[in-house]
């Protein structure tokens, strides 16, 4: 289901003359009674070029309130660690590792991940 939510995202970018790129991003938002919604995330980000392809490296964290499971409080805790890096010219590979935390047992989790994506791709 949908829901609204008013945020307040504050971030930046930096590119530097050694051609490494690094930024973050900081959100905010008030919680959404009965629904689960993210009330705090950060996210930074390091960008170096590797054999002349950007190697990055992509930290998140996030704290998400308000929901209801069953008729149970639902909060949660998520961590993210990824790197990202294209392995051909139109074809990049991420892996990661997600830990989520709940006032659940249930939801405890850590999850490594593996993505396939393609670049710039046109039909």
């Amino acid at each position: 289901s949908t829901y609204d939510q008013n945020q307040l995202i504050i971030g930046f970018d930096k590119i530097n003359q050694d051609k490494t790129v690094y930024g973050g991003k900081i959100l905010f938002g008030p919680t959404v009674s009965g629904k689960l919604s993210t009330q705090f995330s950060m996210n930074t980000y390091y960008t170096q070029l590797y054999k002349n392809k950007p190697f990055r490296l992509n930290l998140t964290y996030s704290k998400s309130r308000g929901g209801v499971l069953l008729g149970v409080d639902y909060d949660q805790t998520k961590t993210t660690v990824g790197l990202t890096y294209p392995i051909f010219d139109k074809l990049q590979i991420s892996i990661g590792i997600s830990k989520v935390t709940s006032n659940l047992d249930y939801f405890h989790s850590i999850s490594p991940h593996a993505d396939f994506q393609f670049i710039n791709y046109q039909f």
